[in-house]
């Protein structure tokens, strides 16, 4: 019979030293409870901002919050999967199957969020050049308009930041083997 909290690894855990446990456990826990914070802020923000920014009739006026929503849930989502990789290295082990859960989920969201805050933003700007009684070659952005986009890339750069704080224990480590860190092992 096994123990619940054996020192042995397993093909499913690796040891890892006490104090990097503690470093990981405690950036991990002051990180993700910061993002998820702030997202509680962020989100409602980054939907309901451009409701006054943008004109009623304006057909892509839809699009703006849609893919700014779209970054807030990433945002929220690297907040969850900062304090999911706190307890990936629980009990003095680094937890294989929880790290590869957190690599995915982490990566996912970098990549989803980079691209629809891009997209937002270039929504915005391409109806902040359009008004609908005439077209303008030049992009008129208001101080609203540069601190929605402000926030969005806060955003943005918020889950970047987790993902490169992360960054040392999800990929590469020295403790763990190359090919224990592989997507389908």
């Amino acid at each position: 019979m096994t123990q619940p909290h054996s020192t042995a690894p397993t093909t499913h855990s690796v040891p890892l030293p006490d104090p990097l446990v503690r470093t990981i456990r405690t950036r991990a826990t002051a990180l993700g409870v910061t993002v998820l914070v702030l997202s509680v802020a962020a989100v409602p923000a980054l939907l309901l901002i451009p409701s006054g920014l943008l004109p009623y009739d304006d057909p892509l006026r839809l699009g703006v919050p849609l893919f700014a929503g779209i970054t807030g849930c990433c945002l929220v989502g690297a907040g969850v999967f900062t304090l999911v990789a706190r307890g990936s290295v629980a009990d003095g082990h680094l937890r294989l199957n929880t790290m590869r859960v957190t690599r995915a989920g982490l990566l996912f969201a970098v990549v989803l969020s980079t691209i629809s805050g891009l997209v937002a933003w270039g929504v915005l700007a391409l109806v902040a050049s359009t008004p609908p009684e005439r077209y303008r070659d030049e992009v008129q952005f208001d101080t609203g308009d540069w601190l929605y986009v402000l926030l969005l890339f806060g955003a943005i750069a918020l889950i970047w930041v987790c993902f490169f704080v992360l960054r040392p224990v999800l990929w590469r480590s020295r403790y763990v083997a190359r090919e224990w860190t592989r997507w389908g092992s």
